[in-house]
């Protein structure tokens, strides 16, 4: 059985493939404890606007599906979205 951080790295990846133009200048870190979840995601700055959405639409959208499937777990899941300017 896979790892919840690994199910949520695969599930960020899928949604972050049909949503950016370059997948490869992407990049995630996953910080893991006994009860807490961070996952940075690491983005081209011409490429935020794509994954964060206007408002923030997607971003929040994508949030809120991985916090659900944290509570589910009894993780606290906190997902980032970085820009990297020197990536």
């Amino acid at each position: 059985m896979k790892s919840l951080a690994k199910e949520l790295e695969n599930y960020i990846k899928v949604m972050s493939e049909l949503l950016l133009d370059d997948i490869n200048s992407m990049r995630i870190n996953i910080i893991e404890n006994k009860s807490n979840l961070l996952i940075e995601v690491w983005i081209k700055n011409n490429e935020a606007g794509k994954l964060i959405g206007k408002h923030g639409k997607m971003a929040k959208s994508i949030r809120n599906i991985v916090e659900a499937v944290g509570a589910k777990n009894k993780k606290i899941i906190d997902l980032h979205i970085l820009t990297d300017e020197e990536y």
